[in-house]
């Protein structure tokens, strides 16, 4: 740890972090470091560095007894680094960390509250809430800091785009999620504005996103399980031919196979 001090004061020297999750993601900050996100395997790269470093920290305050209770992009600070050993990433190295602990509550669970008048839980940002945190009284676990880095997911590779939509009260939240889930993907009435970006995603992106972002809680993985999740092995440079089978849960939900193996 870098300090400075003198008889009365001590200083912490941290590192300034060069961006934010949404500033890059959304914003134009990549652009300024030189890169462009245009493409879908681009933007997959950069965001597998985010969220493995993401889980890792939540899963360090799981283990320590904490939630976090309010994860979106804005609380997940890039350090950005150019590394001639990450040549898979065309040279830069990025570091995501966790900040904003202002929700966050001591203990495995934290019991929901009462909403307020229009429906928003008590912790949390509107479009990225756990559904359960919208029921009073139910005990919550780590699983509601799950539900919020898929959505923290969803909207780095679409950029702009939140999963069900910026909600702000249970009811609209099942709609949404209703509404995907019985979506017809061949019919251009029922796909939502976003569709054609997120199918241009690997299945990997996409199966993983909705296996954060199941409604029941037992439903979501753990840590572990996601850092184990297919998505994390198609990055890996050690894979032959016809040694990845990847068992994927969630994705043919929204497409057909054919459209799920592609």
């Amino acid at each position: 740890m870098t300090y400075w001090k003198s008889k009365r004061t001590l200083i912490s020297i941290l590192e300034l972090a060069k961006a934010d999750v949404y500033h890059f993601f959304v914003g134009r900050e990549a652009s300024q470091h030189g890169w462009s996100l245009e493409k879908p395997a681009v933007r997959e790269a950069f965001a597998r560095m985010v969220v493995t470093n993401a889980v890792q920290g939540l899963k360090q305050m799981h283990d320590k007894g904490y939630l976090h209770c309010d994860l979106k992009s804005l609380n997940l600070l890039l350090y950005i680094y150019r590394s001639q050993t990450s040549r898979r990433q065309g040279g830069v190295f990025m570091k995501a960390k966790l900040t904003d602990f202002g929700h966050s509550s001591k203990g495995k669970y934290r019991t929901a509250e009462a909403t307020f008048r229009n429906g928003m839980a008590r912790v949390g940002t509107a479009g990225h809430v756990a559904p359960e945190l919208f029921q009073e009284g139910t005990a919550c676990d780590y699983k509601i800091d799950i539900w919020s880095l898929g959505i923290v997911m969803f909207s780095m590779l679409v950029p702009g785009r939140l999963l069900f939509g910026e909600y702000t009260d249970l009811e609209n939240l099942k709609k949404a999620y209703d509404a995907l889930n019985k979506m017809n993907p061949w019919s251009n009435q029922q796909r939502p504005k976003w569709w054609t970006d997120f199918e241009r995603l690997s299945p990997e992106a996409r199966d993983l996103i909705l296996w954060m972002t199941r409604f029941n809680p037992e439903e979501r993985p753990t840590a572990d399980q996601i850092l184990k999740h297919p998505w994390f092995q198609i990055s890996m440079g050690n894979l032959k031919p016809g040694q990845y089978r990847p068992k994927l849960k969630f994705v043919d939900m929204l497409c057909s196979s054919s459209i799920a193996q592609e």
